[in-house]
């Protein structure tokens, strides 16, 4: 769960469903272990390491927190640059705000570790997608998310001027 409502599969990170607890394995299981032995070697990987760079909307922030060891951006906004390049060596995701933080070939040289990048957005112009698709980064947004806001908007602003609210 990398986003509320974002276009992401579990993108091969240690999989936890939300609220925190660990989806148990009950299907086959390789040649010598058994599900209860799968499911506690499971519970005892290490939790993704995420940074979120925006203070998102609660619901988004609760799930990732229950998921992952989270932090949070808590500073001015945007985020420096320098601050962001900082804290990326550590992280296994990040959670961005597309229209802030790039994830260029830099930022993404200086994050070895980084499986995921969830934009929040529907935009990911912002990152580097051939070279995080070619590290392996999966890359995700959150598509559809604006299209009521963008369609009640162009109704308004067609309403306006076919009423020539503009000239008074």
């Amino acid at each position: 769960p990398w986003g509320a409502s974002s276009n992401c599969p579990a993108a091969g990170l240690e999989m936890r469903a939300i609220g925190g607890a660990m989806p148990q394995y009950r299907g086959e299981t390789t040649e010598g272990e058994t599900a209860e032995r799968m499911n506690k070697r499971m519970a005892e990987q290490r939790r993704a390491r995420v940074f979120a760079t925006w203070p998102f909307p609660q619901p988004g922030l609760q799930l990732v927190a229950d998921a992952c060891d989270a932090t949070f951006w808590r500073g001015p906004l945007p985020m420096p640059r320098e601050e962001f390049l900082r804290v990326l060596p550590d992280l296994d995701g990040v959670w961005a705000m597309n229209v802030a933080e790039r994830l260029d070939r830099e930022a993404l040289d200086a994050a070895p570790n980084l499986q995921v990048i969830s934009d929040f957005g529907v935009g990911y112009d912002n990152v580097d997608v051939p070279l995080a698709t070619e590290r392996g980064i999966l890359v995700c947004n959150t598509p559809g998310v604006l299209v009521e806001c963008v369609a009640d908007h162009a109704f308004a602003l067609l309403l306006a001027v076919a009423r020539r609210i503009p000239k008074g």
